[in-house]
């Protein structure tokens, strides 16, 4: 893939930077989601007794 021209290092920090930027991003918003609907069920629930 890379044989013939590598690609430099600053296009590597930079793609390592989007995708470490994109994973953070991600996660937080799954996260966000995750917190709602798990206050949400746990709300929703009934008591036991």
């Amino acid at each position: 893939m890379f044989m013939d021209n590598p690609p430099d290092c600053q296009t590597l920090r930079k793609g390592v930077f989007a995708a470490g930027a994109s994973f953070v991003f991600f996660n937080a918003i799954v996260s966000q989601f995750y917190y709602f609907f798990y206050s949400s069920a746990a709300d929703a629930s009934l008591s036991p007794y």
